[in-house]
């Protein structure tokens, strides 16, 4: 190696600069000068744990666009919701979380980074709370929370009242409350791949004139009274659900607009579908009701198109399995209309794991 032009860098010999043959010496750049698929011209290769164009690390984008990491930047979620604005995201490792969390009227997301199981928050009744998760300060449906445990420490697991928070990928094992969620005028809440199970008193409450809901790919079970109870004029839609054995009814309507679709409904002790009032419309289609004791409809509801009484053929409902087995009679029997397809293009199954938000969970 030689300096030929007398700068005391050794950049200049034949027989060690350039040794890979892509045009970089390491004193020009080449990190790596015996790959000549590394160097300062080269093309970056995102998250595969090698620095290809020289910049001094490898580039990989946080998939998350995580805004605030708990607890690796913030040490707890509810720091970070009372730091976060509009359009933020907070992202949550795995863990277990001991706090109450209250939304401040700002449309962010709170998504945990691996998932419900590994991701549990427990409240602790901050402030004489008697719920875990709190919004009431007009957050749209925007604001959204994803990918969590979610256990009660009073009446009520999530709360949202005059807001309207989009919910998915949550589990809710409401064993200390009376109720998993309240959705009390709440103009759009959202509600997808959400599962609920031993409520005292409802997996799901809605009322108000001013509530408007969509619910879908639900899987509520043995709830005491119902897995929705709705009143007060709610307007809901309900798509691909499954409510099972539940102490009352699968879905009890005291005064509401429905439309309920693609969903199951099994073992309640008293209807499938109940509807207090004839003066409320109720539209029941493409439904399966089975093994209800009382009855698969109340004497107020009137079944549409594509219902059905038939055995839905759960792989294992004793063990809360509620996947379908081959052979079902609900696999490809939803809907036909495109837009309830499968995630795969083909026709809707009924039941919770059906639809675009079927393979979600």
């Amino acid at each position: 190696a030689w300096d030929n032009d007398c700068d005391s860098l050794i950049d200049e010999g034949t027989d060690s600069y350039d040794d890979d043959g892509d045009g970089y010496t390491e004193h020009g750049g080449d990190c790596n000068d015996s790959d000549a698929t590394i160097s300062p011209s080269a093309t970056e290769i995102e998250c595969d744990g090698v620095d290809q164009d020289c910049s001094s690390s490898d580039f990989c984008p946080d998939p998350n666009d995580c805004d605030y990491t708990v607890p690796l930047e913030i040490s707890t979620i509810q720091e970070a919701i009372d730091l976060a604005v509009t359009s933020e995201i907070v992202c949550v490792e795995a863990g277990n979380y001991y706090e109450d969390l209250v939304f401040v009227g700002e449309d962010i997301t709170v998504r945990s980074l691996d998932g419900w199981e590994a991701t549990q928050l427990y409240g602790v009744g901050t402030d004489m709370y008697d719920q875990t998760v709190l919004a009431e300060n007009n957050e749209t449906s925007a604001t959204v929370l994803e990918g969590f445990t979610v256990h009660g420490v009073g009446g009520r697991v999530i709360v949202m009242t005059g807001a309207a928070l989009t919910l998915r990928q949550l589990y809710l094992p409401v064993t200390v409350s009376y109720t998993g969620i309240i959705i009390e005028n709440s103009p759009g809440a959202v509600v997808h791949n959400v599962r609920i199970e031993g409520a005292d008193s409802y997996g799901i409450m809605m009322g108000g004139a001013t509530t408007q809901a969509e619910l879908s790919n639900l899987v509520v079970l043995d709830a005491d009274h119902s897995g929705l109870n709705v009143s007060n004029d709610a307007e809901f839609t309900l798509y691909n659900s499954v409510f099972y054995s539940e102490g009352y009814g699968g879905v009890w309507i005291t005064s509401g607009y429905c439309h309920v679709e693609n969903s199951i409904f099994m073992g309640p002790s008293y209807y499938g579908l109940h509807l207090d009032d004839s003066a409320y419309p109720l539209t029941s289609d493409y439904n399966t009701n089975y093994d209800n004791d009382h009855g698969d409809w109340s004497v107020y509801v009137t079944p549409g198109t594509g219902n059905t009484t038939e055995d839905p053929l759960f792989t294992d409902p004793t063990n809360h399995d509620f996947t379908l087995q081959p052979g079902s009679p609900c696999l490809n029997a939803g809907n036909s209309s495109s837009s309830y397809n499968n995630s795969d293009g083909t026709r809707n199954h009924k039941g919770a794991y059906g639809g675009p938000y079927g393979e979600s969970w």
